[in-house]
């Protein structure tokens, strides 16, 4: 018995790694462009009050693209994580930005 429940345990983890790594790969097949100048947070709860308490981590420039790092979805933002100068910061999706999948 304890064979067995050591077995489906370490299948499930081995599963669930699986598909975290999944996930985090399909997040890293999108590019992100900004078209004006946009802030990135430090924090990817930033879709509701982040420009109001300070936490923004860095300004990306006008029309540039940045590989995605990952993507976080909250109740009605979308956050994308990017990587600047070796500091990461959260982008916080909306007309300003475009989200592109180059698969």
């Amino acid at each position: 018995m304890k064979k067995l429940t050591l077995r489906a345990l370490i299948c499930f983890t081995i599963f669930a790694i699986g598909f975290w790594y999944i996930d985090v790969k399909s997040d890293q097949l999108h590019t992100l462009t900004v078209t004006t100048d946009t802030l990135a947070y430090s924090d990817w709860r930033c879709g509701y009050r982040c420009d109001v308490e300070g936490k923004v981590a860095y300004k990306l420039a006008a029309n540039t693209t940045w590989h995605v790092q990952r993507i976080r979805f909250g109740k009605d933002y979308m956050a994308i994580k990017v990587v600047h100068n070796n500091l990461a910061g959260w982008v916080i999706k909306n007309d300003k930005t475009k989200l592109a999948s180059n698969i």
